[in-house]
């Protein structure tokens, strides 16, 4: 009789990203087409394609190191493995100085404490925004109150992370003439 030696197949190649942000989400991991597939993942969780080609997972919220392994068997039920080393990168921890008071109509500067590769300033109570895409932006809102201002960050890994700022809005007072009594009292402009 006739015994047939197969080659063993290569060490399979996977394609997929080597860093990752911290908790990052839907990240497809792929190798070639064989018979079967077996993927491990370390410091990570395979949330969907196990038994494909194609896996995709959702990494660990903890800065380290993790891992792809994929065990594959071919057509002649030969087998091979390979596996990659992923990087987790740390999010960027943002934090922004400034005053939290602000009269109405009256520029309030903020600037991010660090600097990153991207900023985007948003905040609630629709006030003019001036730089809200640089470090340091300036607010001015036309209305008293309470308000939130959030800065979202980007750095060099393209690892996004969002802090926020409460601002309160004060009206201007001042001595406003009354025709009846009681004379010579005080209004604050843009207060409820």
């Amino acid at each position: 009789f006739t015994v047939t030696v197969n080659a063993s197949p290569a060490a399979p190649t996977i394609t997929g990203n080597t860093s990752v942000c911290a908790g990052a989400t839907g990240v497809t991991y792929s190798t070639g087409t064989y018979s079967s597939y077996n993927w491990t993942v370390t410091n990570g969780t395979i949330t969907a394609g196990q038994g494909t080609n194609t896996i995709t997972v959702t990494w660990s919220n903890t800065p380290g190191t993790g891992n792809v392994a994929v065990a594959i068997t071919d057509a002649n039920g030969c087998s091979a493995n390979n596996n990659i080393n992923v990087t987790i990168n740390a999010l960027p921890t943002p934090s922004i100085s400034g005053s939290n008071t602000v009269n109405i109509n009256t520029d309030l500067v903020l600037t991010s404490t660090n600097a990153y590769n991207a900023y985007q300033w948003t905040a609630s109570g629709s006030p003019t925004i001036t730089n809200g895409t640089s470090q340091s932006a300036t607010f001015n809102w036309s209305n008293a109150g309470s308000y939130v201002v959030t800065l979202t960050v980007t750095d060099a890994n393209g690892c996004s992370n969002s802090t926020t700022h409460n601002v309160t809005v004060t009206g201007i007072c001042q001595d406003v003439a009354i025709t009846t009594q009681p004379q010579n009292q005080t209004a604050c402009v843009g207060a409820s």
